[in-house]
């Protein structure tokens, strides 16, 4: 089990393709999103609080009247699969998908930051991450990122379902569909 007597950062999808306006499906209002993430991550690397963050996979947009209903974004040969380059730290594991659940025994001792690809919106769906949430003690997870109608509220219910003490950062998250 992996302890963190502080909060811990839950980063969910900061990629290019999400929050930069040349990116193949911005949020809503993503360019007022970008300072307040840069200010907190800057904030968490200062403080050494732990990082988990997420990064989606191909991912064809769900939906059937959004307009970018049935597009591929985040595919990792483009520069939008790429995290902001402000949520990547320098002490850093990545994980690419697969269907392993091991973890490092020394947890967030040599590192500060864990990066998980994800198959899809549902961040329980990537087995490593999911042991990860299960298993792991923290005050509390700070939730940010995107997008909001899929996997922040997927993450924070499945958080609370774990029993797990979980704030969203309301600054730090974005929408695709502004109501």
């Amino acid at each position: 089990m992996i302890a963190v007597p502080g909060p811990v950062l839950l980063d969910l999808n900061t990629q290019r393709d999400l929050f930069a306006a040349e990116g193949a499906l911005p949020l809503f209002q993503a360019d007022k999103l970008v300072d307040p993430l840069r200010r907190l991550f800057f904030f968490a690397q200062r403080h050494h609080i732990p990082v988990i963050s997420t990064r989606l996979h191909n991912l064809t947009v769900p939906g059937h009247r959004s307009p970018g209903a049935g597009k591929i974004v985040c595919v990792p040969t483009t520069a939008g699969y790429q995290k902001m380059p402000f949520s990547t730290l320098r002490r850093r594991t990545e994980w690419q998908l697969d269907c392993e659940t091991s973890l490092p025994v020394e947890g967030f001792r040599t590192v500060q930051q864990f990066i998980f690809d994800l198959p899809g919106l549902n961040p329980f769906e990537c087995p490593r991450l999911d042991r990860l949430l299960s298993e792991i003690s923290v005050e509390s997870f700070l939730v940010l990122g995107a997008p909001v109608e899929w996997t922040i509220r997927t993450a924070v219910l499945g958080l609370l379902a774990r029993r797990h003490k979980v704030a969203v950062v309301s600054d730090g998250i974005g929408m695709w569909d502004p109501y």
